[in-house]
């Protein structure tokens, strides 16, 4: 009812950060921020594309075979691919999120985006942990996800995507371990964490005056975009677990923090086992005993309330000053 909608609008708007609302009509609508931020990540994606499409033409050897699966051999298909995956996290996410940012609040792109420098140290490492702990939770919904029959095509397209992604993690030297840190660890991080928890997960929270709906339908969003069907279910819990963290610490550093050092986790585990020749399987999931996932999930929900708490706490610290003010 109109009742608990307005109650919802003055408890959400209380913790915006002060953000000046835009002068156009149509920026103060979730939607028309959402429909703009997709008419620009789609030339950004054209325009990504275009500068992928011209790089694999001068190449030696073709990021793409003629059968259509991603083509990584050597130093300099993995370079190529690194490269092409850059481009595409920037052109499709990065950038698009900054000007979308900017078209909306101008100077006050960065609060818009929930880059808020105003966090607490222990909301990063809780962030860090909550993540590290979901991982037992997060390899049993892989599993789960895998039992699910899927087209010929999908199996196709995931086998490209895993078969590029590991030979692109087989590094000969020292720094294209730093390269994959940098492209796969620390750009996606960034750029994913403006658009989808920055932006669209803010504007779904207003349009459906929900939080756990606005952070889940990103969440959906964010899984279905990377294009791995067999892990939809784990990346969509990781994606509301990201959620969680951005909108109970109300800085999207904390989030990215949190989104870095999973990626960075897993880079430095499959470089270090390479380097020692150690005999683990890091995409074997189907080995993972009850009493671990069960807890993975109660210290994840453990997790999850003291990130509540905290913000509650926050929100009544911040009451009480206003009433006193």
């Amino acid at each position: 009812d109109c009742k608990s909608k307005n109650m919802f609008e003055k408890e959400y708007n209380s913790v915006e950060n002060n953000l000046n609302m835009p002068q156009n009509a149509f920026f103060r609508s979730p939607l028309g921020n959402l429909g703009l931020l997709f008419v620009i990540i789609l030339l950004g994606m054209i325009i990504g594309n275009g500068l992928i499409l011209a790089m694999t033409m001068f190449a030696e050897t073709p990021l793409i075979d003629r059968s259509g699966n991603i083509n990584v051999v050597g130093l300099e298909g993995r370079h190529s691919f690194r490269l092409a995956a850059a481009m595409n996290q920037i052109t499709m996410f990065y950038l698009p999120a900054l000007l979308c940012a900017w078209l909306v609040q101008k100077k006050y792109w960065q609060s818009y985006l929930g880059l808020s420098k105003h966090f607490k140290i222990e909301m990063v490492l809780m962030g860090i942990i909550l993540m590290f702990f979901s991982f037992p939770l997060v390899q049993y919904l892989m599993e789960i996800n895998k039992m699910i029959p899927l087209p010929t095509w999908m199996h196709s397209m995931e086998e490209s995507t895993n078969n590029a992604i590991k030979d692109i993690l087989k590094v000969d030297f020292f720094y294209e371990f730093v390269l994959n840190l940098i492209v796969i660890a620390i750009i996606p991080a960034v750029a994913e964490e403006m658009i989808f928890r920055g932006i669209l997960q803010t504007q779904l929270i207003k349009h459906f005056k929900s939080m756990p709906l606005g952070i889940w339908a990103s969440a959906a969003i964010f899984s279905a975009i990377h294009g791995q069907f067999e892990g939809f279910f784990s990346r969509l819990l990781m994606g509301a677990l990201l959620g969680y963290i951005f909108y109970y610490s109300r800085s999207l550093w904390v989030s990215i923090l949190a989104h870095f050092c999973v990626n960075g986790l897993q880079i430095t585990a499959q470089y270090v086992i390479q380097q020692k020749n150690i005999d683990i399987d890091l995409d074997k999931t189907d080995n993972l005993d009850w009493y671990w996932v069960l807890c993975s999930l109660l210290f994840t929900l453990v997790i999850l309330k003291w990130f509540s708490d905290q913000f509650q706490k926050s929100q009544e610290k911040q009451s009480i000053v206003q009433t006193n003010s």
